[in-house]
């Protein structure tokens, strides 16, 4: 009876895992499809990087934690007709807070700031999507670690199998002739 129970709960607990994989994936959709195409047109060489002169930089206004995990705004101001630009960052192992980087633009339009598109500052940003990744990772796996004892505490307790007894049971010699 109890090793039907635990097949029910290690198939329920497979489905589970699955379950929480796709959720994971969902959850890092977001910053993917956020960061993730920004990421790879500011990392290609498939174009020249021009200076924008006639755009005024502002310093750079993060969020987070430093050196950790931060969310950056590149503001830039137009001085002909005064428009604003800004630009999301996501950044791991560096701290941009306070820079002033120059506006790059290539010959298709695409806008990006001179610390983003650097060796440095292409491999923070990816790092900070593989840090969440790995987050993410380690809090599925922390869920499903408490998930299965919960699973398992819900297993009935049976009975022990009876022991064999080490003692010796002595008969008379009346008993042991029956026997």
């Amino acid at each position: 009876m109890i090793e039907k129970t635990l097949e029910v709960i290690e198939l329920e607990y497979r489905w589970m895992k699955r379950f929480a994989r796709l959720l994971l994936l969902a959850v890092m959709a977001l910053p993917l499809f956020q960061f993730g195409p920004v990421l790879w047109k500011d990392g290609s060489y498939s174009e020249r990087w021009n200076v924008m002169v006639n755009m005024e930089a502002q310093p750079v206004d993060c969020r987070g934690v430093a050196y950790v995990l931060q969310q950056c705004e590149v503001k830039f101001v137009d001085r002909n007709d005064g428009r604003t630009l800004m630009l999301d960052y996501l950044v791991f192992g560096a701290n941009w807070g306070g820079a002033l980087p120059d506006l790059l633009r290539t010959s298709t339009g695409h806008f990006s700031s001179s610390i983003a598109v650097s060796g440095p500052g292409l491999m923070a940003r990816a790092g900070a999507l593989l840090v969440l990744f790995l987050a993410g990772l380690c809090i599925e796996k922390l869920a499903l670690a408490l998930i299965w004892r919960l699973m398992l505490a819900k297993v009935p307790v049976a009975a022990p199998a009876p022991t064999r007894s080490d003692e010796t049971v002595i008969l008379s010699r009346d008993r042991r002739d029956h026997f």
